[in-house]
């Protein structure tokens, strides 16, 4: 019985943590408007004139067709939409580098898997 309280225990205590961790990190996001989508894993807000990136999104820019693939859906979405923004770095150029949600939709996730999914079809349609 002292060993299934002492697992119990230890779920909880893990939990809580992960919990609190969440709830931390929600305090530290910023509520931004979205003014355009520069391309497709690049944003321009109101409150932050220079671009921000998405982080971990590696999206080729020049002329992909999967950049405007993603561009294209990301306008549809976030034109005129205020979004939550977790700065987690500055890149080589001094440009911030967020994590973006609108609502529960985490947006860096979506754009990845957009253009994923956006090479692969072509991929296919060419083999």
């Amino acid at each position: 019985m002292a060993e299934k309280r002492s697992v119990f225990c230890s779920i909880l205590l893990f939990w809580n943590t992960k919990l609190a961790a969440i709830g931390a990190r929600k305090l530290n996001m910023e509520k931004e408007y979205v003014v355009r989508v520069v391309n497709g894993n690049t944003l321009q807000t109101q409150q932050n004139p220079i671009s921000l990136k998405l982080a971990d999104v590696d999206i080729p820019e020049i002329d992909s067709p999967g950049d405007r693939a993603v561009q294209k859906l990301l306008e549809k979405i976030l034109a005129g939409e205020t979004v939550s923004v977790e700065q987690v770095s500055l890149d080589e150029s001094g440009r911030p580098v967020a994590n973006v949600w609108f609502g529960k939709l985490f947006i860096n996730d979506l754009a990845r898997s957009y253009f994923k999914l956006h090479t692969q079809k072509r991929d296919l349609a060419a083999d």
